[in-house]
């Protein structure tokens, strides 16, 4: 279809495909709280953890990309030419979903999920950028369409802007996972929050961080999804815990 022709689709794809996947999780979470999750769980587990390391930053990037370099594209071009076309299609209901939105329910989404954002990771979220930019020099070889004016292979400064987009790709991803490190900190302060045994908070907090960073270990051992809590009893008011 023509519409995949851009990024924002891919990605907006994706996020969708992140928020389904998650409800079903969600729902069969409850279904299987006496038993044990299977290995599709766990499989859906491991592609959920993945496509919130891979949202979370590329919401970010579409974004900033929309806001700071097309829109004032358009404006100027608008201001030129006397068209706002492309302005009306900047602003428009559709473009703020997918341009703006998405950020929010992002941020929202790690806020309030159990879920870890891993720095080892960014490779992969790196390689989706690259596909994509694979598949628009293709088009761009079949087709002619550039798509994106700052993706033409043809000018010279093109490489550069790659460069540029990696790097605020990276900028996010690095503040993805320091959120996720502080969310980890305020939890293990809320499971330590009127502990007993005659420890103060701060320690019982510690010792809530070291069980869940040996648990994380354990389960990368056993092909589980490292980083991943749906079913980990130790969250305050999570589901019990159940291994498989």
């Amino acid at each position: 279809p023509n519409c995949l022709r851009f990024f924002t689709v891919w990605n907006f794809m994706s996020l969708t495909a992140f928020f389904g996947l998650g409800t079903l999780l969600s729902c069969s979470a409850e279904l299987i709280a006496a038993g044990a999750p299977s290995r599709v769980h766990h499989l859906g587990a491991s592609v959920h953890l993945l496509l919130l390391e891979l949202n979370l930053p590329l919401s970010v990037l579409v974004a900033a990309v929309v806001w700071l370099v097309i829109y004032p594209h358009d404006a100027a071009l608008a201001k030129r030419t006397g068209d706002p076309t492309g302005i009306a299609r900047d602003l428009s209901l559709t473009s703020l979903g997918m341009h703006g939105a998405n950020v929010v329910f992002m941020v929202l989404e790690i806020s309030l999920d159990a879920m870890r954002v891993r720095a080892e990771h960014l490779g992969l979220v790196v390689a989706w950028g690259m596909l994509y930019g694979l598949f628009n020099g293709l088009q761009v070889y079949w087709t002619g369409d550039d798509v994106y004016f700052f993706m033409d292979f043809t000018v010279k400064s093109t490489p550069f802007i790659a460069v540029g987009l990696t790097a605020i790709l990276g900028v996010s991803y690095g503040v993805a996972c320091g959120l996720s490190w502080l969310k980890w900190q305020l939890m293990g302060y809320a499971a330590a929050r009127g502990a007993g045994g005659g420890r103060s908070r701060q320690e019982s907090a510690r010792v809530y961080l070291l069980a869940a960073a040996e648990e994380e270990e354990a389960d990368a051992a056993d092909g589980s999804a490292a980083g991943y809590r749906l079913w980990d009893g130790q969250i305050p008011g999570g589901v019990p815990a159940v291994r498989a």
